[in-house]
Parts: structure tokens; sequence; C-alpha cells
């Protein structure tokens, strides 16, 4: 029994004597260099441990160069407000120099306009005069007001539109076209059309209705070709007037009270000429009818009188429409 024992603890000491050398050839394995066969030795473990804690990051430089670049942008941000600071300044020195240049440029223009326009004057030449107004206007006035030269073109150009409104009165009491044609085109640019329109629309309402007076005075006869005549009128005004309107009084609105004129007073006359012609129409009908009539009633029994005995024709008559 004893012997039994002893061999049985003998296998199975051998036994762990064999697994002992298993592993211990595998440790050995594991100890020796990385091959093909043993890709992950523990020296190539350590070599890799070597090389990851030798290149490890140095801190505390990168601490001192962090330290440097946060100095080197606090200096690099104050030059570049010292810089946009200059850049600010050039920019407000470029804007004063630009809007003295401005006013030296309209200056000199203003002074242009001021001589040209004594020029014209003397020579009575409104239209070219009305043209340096116009200048005079598209140039920036809120920088010249109170220069000697802005006061003395804003006295001429008073005296200009007394000397146009003048002009063009004296054109509408006269009646001459070719004066209100010279100065109508004026009054505009010389903002005389809220003042003139109605001396205006006054002669042109008394110019219409003079033409159509032929008309009131040929309804009474209910001639239906006086629509012939009116619309010919009515052209011929809008014709004549209608560009004296647009040049003086646009801006008034007189054109288009000038049109409103030739509707209302030409439909209204059209509208009579109409209605008196339908008049006339349906009289002269109904007188026929009453001609036709008496003359069946005395053609059948003679008004009820017995009819003569010499057979005589009796002489009648119809009545007429004068």
């Amino acid at each position: 029994m004893t012997d039994l024992l002893k061999l049985s603890l003998q296998k199975e000491l051998e036994e762990l004597e064999k697994e002992e050398q298993i592993f211990d050839r595998k440790i050995s394995q594991f100890l020796e260099e990385s091959d093909d066969k043993n890709p992950f030795g523990l020296k190539t473990l350590q070599k890799l441990l070597a090389e990851t804690f030798g290149e490890a990051p140095d801190f505390d430089a990168i601490a001192n160069a962090c330290a440097s670049l946060e100095t080197q942008i606090s200096e690099s941000n104050k030059i570049a407000e010292k810089v946009s600071g200059s850049v600010r300044e050039l920019d407000l020195q470029r804007s004063r120099a630009q809007h003295a240049l401005t006013i030296v440029e309209e200056a000199k223009e203003l002074s242009n306009c001021l001589k040209g326009l004594k020029e014209v004057m003397v020579q009575d030449d409104l239209t070219k005069a009305v043209h340096h107004i116009r200048r005079f206007h598209q140039l920036d006035l809120s920088i010249l007001q109170g220069s000697p030269e802005f006061e003395e073109m804003s006295t001429l150009k008073g005296n200009l539109k007394n000397v146009v409104f003048e002009r063009f009165e004296k054109a509408i009491l006269s009646n001459e076209l070719e004066s209100m044609k010279k100065t109508c085109h004026l009054i505009g640019p010389l903002d005389l059309a809220s003042e003139s329109n109605g001396l205006y629309q006054s002669y042109a309402a008394e110019w219409l209705e003079k033409r159509l007076e032929e008309i009131d005075e040929s309804n009474a006869k209910h001639n239906v070709q006086n629509l012939s005549t009116l619309y010919n009128i009515c052209a011929a005004f809008v014709q004549e007037q209608m560009p004296l309107a647009t040049s003086g009084f646009s801006s008034s609105c007189g054109d288009i009270e000038l049109l409103q004129k030739v509707y209302f007073e030409g439909g209204a006359r059209a509208a009579n000429l109409m209605r008196n012609y339908l008049a006339e129409t349906q009289t002269k009908k109904r007188i026929s009818e009453i001609n036709a009539m008496m003359m069946r009633e005395f053609a059948n029994n003679g008004f009820g009188l017995a009819r003569p005995q010499d057979n005589t024709p009796q002489k009648t008559t119809a009545l007429k429409f004068q």
C-alpha cells in the first residue's frame, strides 16, 4: 500500500515537473528577444515603454513657450491698436480734406454760375439765365449758405423770377402766344408754377370759352354737324395749350387741370348737341306721323264734312316744322 502511494506520488511529481518545464520554457520565450514566432517579447515591451516615456512632452517648456507667446500677442495687440488709431486718424484727415476740397469745388462752381448769370442777364437772355439757376440748384447749398456769392446769387434769382413773371403776365394779358412760349418753359425751374398757374388757367378758360361760343350760338339751330366743330375746337385747344401747361405748370398739376377743363366744357356741349338732335329727330318724326294721319282722315271723310258735288280736289295744308 505504501509502495503504491509512493509510486502514485512519484508519478504526479514527474507530471508536475514536466508542466514546470513547459512553463519555464514559455517564460524563457517571453523574456527573450522578439522574433517572428514571438513578436511580443518582454524586451520589446520594455523598449516600447522606454520610447514612450522617453518622448513624453516637457510641460514646463510648453508653459514657458505659452507665456512667451502670450507676451508677443499682447505686444502685437498694442501695436495693432496704435496702428488702428493712426489709420482712423488718417481716415478722419482724409475725410476732412475731401470735405474741404468739395467746398472749394462748390464755391468755384458757384462763382462761375454767378458770373455767367450776370452776363446773360445783361444780354437779356432769360433761357441761359435759367440754365445758370439750374446749375446753382445742383450745388450743395448747405455748405455755401452765408457766403457773399450765395447771397448775391439768391438776389439775382429773385430778380430773374420777377422779370419772368412780369413778361409772362404781360403775354397773357395781351394774348401773345409766342411771348407765352418764350417764358412758359422758364416758370418751372424758377418755382413760379404755383403762383402763375391761376393766371394761366384763367387765360386758357377764356380762350376755350370764346371759341365755344359759336357752338352755343348755333345750338339754337339744332345742327348736329356742330359736333365736328366742337371736336376741332377742343383738339386745337389741346394742341396749342398742352405744351405750355406741361412745360410750365406740371409741378402744380396745371396740365391735368387743363385737360379737365376741356373734358367738362366740351363734354357738356356735346351732350347738349346730342340731346337737341334727338329731340329734333323725334319731333320731326311725330309731325310726319300727324301729317300722314290728317291726310288719311281728310281723304276718308273730309274731317266729317260732305264731299263737294263737283269732285273738285280740295287743297290741304300739312304741318311743317320750322
